[in-house]
């Protein structure tokens, strides 16, 4: 028996467990990871909002503090939508098991793999680019010691914080400790996207290869079946083509129900994105008119982490609709003339149910797919817009 953990989700199932959000685990081993990760996260967006308390309230101040914010709720709405619907998380996994557990053909489960390789490569490339862009924000923050040691001043360089917080203390003093609240927030905050993000995208890929599965039976249907007409090879055909029926359903199904409880939470995170995401840009550009490296650091980061996000999100959601399209066409294409008209027949019926494209549709209202992506990146440039006119 294939154990999927072991072979290709295992990086997903460790990441999943760092972060308490492994639904295999019991709760007794899951909740030292939650409060953590709860606390940290929470903590660092209320040391973020504290700012208010002790500065003056101005619109710049708003903008600076909510290009922080956000994102930190973003970490936090993310953690819980896996931390509320692990029940959920969980039948996706066994509904993934039993795929994999169903399907005998060797070459269908090739497809399987090859999928599953791209979901591990997928994760491994994240994983990568987030470890490198901590580890530089980190050497950022240390670059006054290291300039210290390099070329020496008369007096030690102060500190400078790449992100605007109020801990009641001495900053200066007390360096080391915000540092390592602040890494740690960024950290956890991370673990926690990448593991649901790269578990969800681990999802809709494994939906993309049951598509593949679907696409293949139909264009394999007369395969290894002698031509002519008669009872035993229609009979064959048929049962081949409600084979693929059965397939296609079961991943569309699979896709639906993937969405069914995350659809409000990620709904509201669209909107919150898209809120961050302008506000960081105009972050960005006011910072960088005031030549100030260390915050235009922190907001190039997080413009950069708001695109390639929403592009992976919406790309994975027009790789399902472009799945879906192929078994349309491999049913326009498949030799249909050799067959009898019931088989025909059945699939016009496939063809008719194909000729609308399914889309991954969030809330009702939003489909994830490039043109949704698009349309996201010029809204936010639109509100960036409005917010840099109105300076």
């Amino acid at each position: 028996m294939i154990i999927l953990e072991d072979q290709y989700y295992d990086i997903n199932q460790r990441l999943l467990i760092i972060a308490g959000l492994w639904p295999y685990q019991k709760w007794r081993f899951r909740i030292i990871p939650i409060i953590f990760f709860l606390t940290v996260l929470i903590s660092y967006l209320i040391v973020q909002l504290a700012t208010f308390v002790t500065s003056s309230f101005n619109i710049n101040l708003v903008l600076t503090v909510f290009s922080q914010v956000l994102p930190c709720l973003i970490y936090i709405l993310k953690y819980s939508s896996f931390l509320l619907n692990s029940r959920l998380v969980k039948e996706c996994y066994e509904r993934l098991r039993r795929d994999w557990i169903t399907l005998k053909v060797p070459d269908e489960i090739d497809i399987l793999r090859k999928y599953a390789d791209i979901t591990k490569l997928f994760t491994i490339i994240i994983i990568v680019l987030a470890s490198l862009a901590i580890i530089s924000f980190s050497l950022f923050q240390f670059l006054p010691n290291i300039l210290d040691v390099a070329l020496p001043l008369n007096e030690s360089r102060k500190h400078h914080f790449v992100f605007k917080a109020e801990y009641f203390i001495d900053q200066e003093r007390y360096f080391y400790f915000i540092l390592i609240h602040s890494l740690l927030a960024t950290s956890m905050g991370g673990i926690g996207v990448i593991s649901t993000g790269c578990m969800l995208a681990g999802y809709a890929l494994h939906t993309c290869a049951m598509l593949k599965i679907a696409s293949y039976r139909l264009e394999h249907i007369t395969d290894k079946i002698p031509p002519g007409f008669n009872f035993k090879r229609d009979h064959i055909i048929r049962e081949r083509i409600i084979a693929a029926v059965n397939i296609h359903r079961r991943a569309l199904e699979f896709a639906e129900f993937m969405l069914s409880r995350f659809m409000l939470i990620y709904f509201i995170l669209i909107g919150v994105g898209v809120l961050s995401l302008t506000i960081n840009m105009f972050q960005l550009l006011h910072l960088a008119m005031l030549n100030d490296m260390n915050g235009t650091l922190g907001s190039i980061f997080f413009v950069i982490s708001h695109f390639l996000y929403l592009f992976l999100a919406n790309f994975l959601g027009q790789l399902i609709t472009d799945h879906n399209t192929d078994v349309f066409n491999t049913t326009y294409t498949t030799q249909w003339y050799t067959v009898s008209v019931q088989a025909q027949k059945l699939l016009l019926l496939i063809m008719q149910r194909n000729t609308k494209n399914y889309y991954f549709v969030i809330g009702g209202v939003y489909v994830a797919s490039l043109e949704g992506f698009a349309t996201l990146a010029s809204t936010s440039i639109s509100y960036f817009t409005v917010i840099y006119s109105t300076q």
